[in-house]
Protein backbone atom coordinates (compact mmCIF):
# COMPACT_ATOMS: atom_id res chain seq x y z
CA UNK A 1 0.00 0.00 0.00
CA UNK A 2 1.44 3.41 -1.17
CA UNK A 3 2.22 6.32 1.42
CA UNK A 4 -0.24 8.44 1.45
CA UNK A 5 0.73 11.98 0.39
CA UNK A 6 0.16 15.41 2.67
CA UNK A 7 -2.50 17.39 0.55
CA UNK A 8 -1.08 20.58 1.36
CA UNK A 9 2.47 19.57 -0.71
CA UNK A 10 0.23 18.73 -3.61
CA UNK A 11 -1.58 21.51 -3.30
CA UNK A 12 1.37 23.95 -3.19
CA UNK A 13 2.65 22.50 -6.24
CA UNK A 14 -0.59 22.88 -8.10
CA UNK A 15 -0.82 26.54 -6.98
CA UNK A 16 2.82 26.74 -8.20
CA UNK A 17 2.31 25.55 -11.51
CA UNK A 18 -1.27 27.21 -12.05
CA UNK A 19 0.86 30.49 -10.92
CA UNK A 20 3.37 30.05 -13.70
CA UNK A 21 6.14 30.42 -10.85
CA UNK A 22 8.39 28.22 -8.90
CA UNK A 23 8.84 27.96 -5.37
CA UNK A 24 11.73 29.69 -3.47
CA UNK A 25 12.93 26.90 -1.49
CA UNK A 26 14.13 25.05 -4.54
CA UNK A 27 17.30 26.44 -3.73
CA UNK A 28 17.69 24.73 -0.50
CA UNK A 29 16.84 21.49 -1.89
CA UNK A 30 19.75 21.32 -4.61
CA UNK A 31 22.20 22.56 -1.66
CA UNK A 32 20.43 19.55 0.46
CA UNK A 33 21.71 17.26 -2.74
CA UNK A 34 24.75 18.80 -3.29
CA UNK A 35 25.48 18.51 0.26
CA UNK A 36 24.15 15.06 0.05
CA UNK A 37 26.36 13.78 -2.94
CA UNK A 38 29.72 15.81 -0.74
CA UNK A 39 28.87 13.56 2.26
CA UNK A 40 28.71 10.53 0.04
CA UNK A 41 31.79 11.12 -1.91
CA UNK A 42 34.07 11.67 1.47
CA UNK A 43 32.96 8.72 2.62
CA UNK A 44 33.30 6.41 -0.01
CA UNK A 45 37.17 7.58 -0.17
CA UNK A 46 37.46 6.55 3.44
CA UNK A 47 35.60 3.54 2.84
CA UNK A 48 38.45 2.51 0.27
CA UNK A 49 41.05 3.31 2.17
CA UNK A 50 39.85 0.98 4.85
CA UNK A 51 38.72 -1.61 2.13
CA UNK A 52 42.57 -1.73 0.41
CA UNK A 53 44.41 -1.97 4.24
CA UNK A 54 41.93 -5.13 4.84
CA UNK A 55 42.70 -5.98 1.68
CA UNK A 56 46.48 -6.13 2.77
CA UNK A 57 45.56 -7.64 6.03
CA UNK A 58 43.38 -10.63 4.38
CA UNK A 59 46.19 -11.73 1.73
CA UNK A 60 48.72 -11.01 4.24
CA UNK A 61 51.03 -8.16 2.72
CA UNK A 62 49.94 -5.92 5.66
CA UNK A 63 53.63 -4.66 6.45
CA UNK A 64 54.43 -5.09 10.19
CA UNK A 65 57.90 -3.45 11.92
CA UNK A 66 59.49 -0.55 12.35
CA UNK A 67 58.44 2.65 10.98
CA UNK A 68 61.35 2.64 8.48
CA UNK A 69 60.40 -0.98 7.13
CA UNK A 70 56.77 0.17 6.73
CA UNK A 71 56.62 3.20 4.99
CA UNK A 72 57.61 2.24 1.61
CA UNK A 73 54.78 -0.14 1.10
CA UNK A 74 52.18 2.99 2.61
CA UNK A 75 53.57 5.50 0.61
CA UNK A 76 51.13 6.02 -1.74
CA UNK A 77 48.51 6.89 0.77
CA UNK A 78 51.15 9.83 2.22
CA UNK A 79 51.60 11.54 -0.01
CA UNK A 80 49.71 15.24 -1.23
CA UNK A 81 47.08 15.03 -3.49
CA UNK A 82 47.89 17.99 -5.25
CA UNK A 83 51.56 17.96 -6.76
CA UNK A 84 53.17 21.44 -6.25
Amino acid sequence: MPAREHWGSRFSFIMATVAGRRSPWIVFAWLGIGTTFIIVATYLVLLSWIAGYLWMVVRGTFPTGTQAEVKPPLAHSSRAPCPS
